[in-house]
């Protein structure tokens, strides 16, 4: 009941604070229980959560202050990008050097040592017979795990039926399979800008021509922009990352995320979505698109989630969620792939049905808040006020706004300092992003992570 009462409230002051009615200060929090007669830890975990949210800064002895929030500016034209070379030597030696505190990477998983609980089931799930003949090619991946992720599904609401579940090797083949479903490649892609770096790599090397869409503050507009490249160019196929987009943070709400799918229906354009809604550390976990994907049945889309953010980087596994897509998908996966790791999809079946992959994801979301909250704590206590940053409910990373510093500056001379972060370059083409970069907090945290994050803020 206590838990439902801070959720109401955090809600309630949320929707207050971004209303106007709050501008400076928060009440105190005895002021704040005394009125809303619920419990001083009540509205001290409303307050935390408020803070996640980077909707309010706490200043010891002086109360809760409401923070100034400045939208970052993408620009409000779409672009054509025609694919010549992608340089990845920054990002290859941030990601390779054991020397360097890589603040460039993206791994929320690392933030737990599995270790132990996967090699118990390792031995467990061995299976002897896996290694022999059979006719049968299970390119769409096991019947029991895509039977066992369909019922973790549902216990989220979510029904879908195995038949319309792949298992992928991970998200850069699901990615590949989409886009060959799709027809993009070789062809004209569109995806919004910023974009991951996951993303970024793969279609630059595969699709002719790449169409930038930038983010808006109001969804509407940035719809608009995608609905006037479509009528210039045609493209068959929209990469999104809706749910804690990386490297923004950023999560559409329930109505654009039905805007979007409602625009692609009638548009005949396939969704490609990168689903990360399983990293939400704040209230509520957002809604994916192939959750909403029922409510418009001429739809075509294909949702990626890979075990690599919730489980182990060392799991080379995932699944895709194909909505009248199913075919083209397990072609273009015959085609292409080799057939899942079936001792792999063994061990993460098994990780489900036993029950430990909802308490792995609950340990996650804790860690990846607790992470999130100390770092909020260095960025108060060493971070210029000029430089800014969006606040996140999710995710493993944070983007920044360098001002008048260039990322790729600033990247060089924490390079020399032994940290590495991922300049705003890798998430876009030419040089529009040169002025905001990404950094993660999603890593185990040590005095290294801390000291690398204190370095990131004083380099300005």
């Amino acid at each position: 009941m206590s838990e439902y009462k801070y959720k109401a409230l955090q809600g309630m002051l949320e929707h207050n604070i971004k209303a106007g009615v709050f501008s400076n200060k928060l009440p105190s929090i005895r002021a704040m229980a005394k009125n809303r007669q619920v419990s001083m830890s009540t509205v001290q975990k409303a307050y935390e959560g408020l803070e996640l949210l980077g909707l309010i800064q706490a200043r010891p002895k002086q109360g809760y202050f409401i923070c100034e929030y400045n939208e970052l500016d993408y620009g409000s034209g779409y672009q054509r990008i025609v694919v010549d070379e992608l340089d990845e030597q920054q990002v290859l030696l941030t990601l390779n050097d054991e020397n360097l505190v890589p603040l460039s990477a993206t791994a929320p998983s690392s933030v737990l040592n599995n270790h132990r609980l996967l090699s118990q089931l390792h031995n467990k799930s061995f299976d002897k017979s896996m290694y022999q003949f059979r006719v049968k090619d299970d390119v769409q991946g096991g019947a029991q795990l895509r039977q066992t992720i369909s019922q973790f599904l549902w216990r989220q609401d979510h029904v879908i039926s195995p038949e319309n579940i792949h298992i992928i090797s991970g998200r850069r083949e699901g990615l590949v399979s989409a886009l060959t479903a799709s027809g993009a490649l070789g062809n004209t892609v569109a995806v919004e800008s910023p974009t991951s770096f996951y993303f970024q790599s793969v279609i630059m090397r595969l699709c002719k021509n790449i169409i930038e869409i930038p983010m808006q503050t109001r969804f509407i507009n940035e719809l608009q922009l995608l609905d006037q490249a479509h009528k210039a160019y045609g493209f068959s196929t929209y990469l999104v990352n809706p749910s804690f987009n990386d490297p923004t943070g950023r999560v559409l709400s329930y109505s654009d995320k039905c805007a979007l799918l409602a625009w692609a229906e009638q548009n005949a354009v396939t969704i490609i979505e990168y689903d990360r809604s399983e990293l939400y550390f704040g209230t509520n976990k957002p809604v994916s698109l192939a959750q909403l994907a029922s409510g418009f049945p001429k739809l075509s889309l294909i949702s990626i989630q890979g075990f690599f953010d919730t489980v182990s980087t060392r799991i080379c596994l995932g699944f895709a969620i194909c909505i009248n897509t199913g075919q083209v998908f397990a072609q273009a996966k015959h085609t292409l792939t080799e057939e899942p790791n079936l001792h792999t999809q063994n061990v993460i079946n098994e990780l489900i049905c036993s029950g430990n992959y909802e308490k792995l994801l609950c340990q996650l979301r804790n860690k990846l808040r607790e992470n999130y909250h100390c770092t909020l704590k260095i960025f108060e206590a060493n971070l210029p006020n000029y430089i800014t940053f969006l606040p996140v409910q999710g995710g493993p990373c944070c983007w920044f706004f360098t001002a008048e510093k260039s990322s790729s500056d600033i990247w060089q001379l924490l390079i020399n300092e032994g940290v590495a972060i991922a300049p705003g370059a890798m998430f876009g083409s030419n040089d529009k992003f040169e002025h905001y970069c990404r950094i993660t907090f999603a890593l185990p945290w040590n005095p290294d992570l801390a000291i690398a994050l204190k370095k990131f803020c004083q380099v300005y």
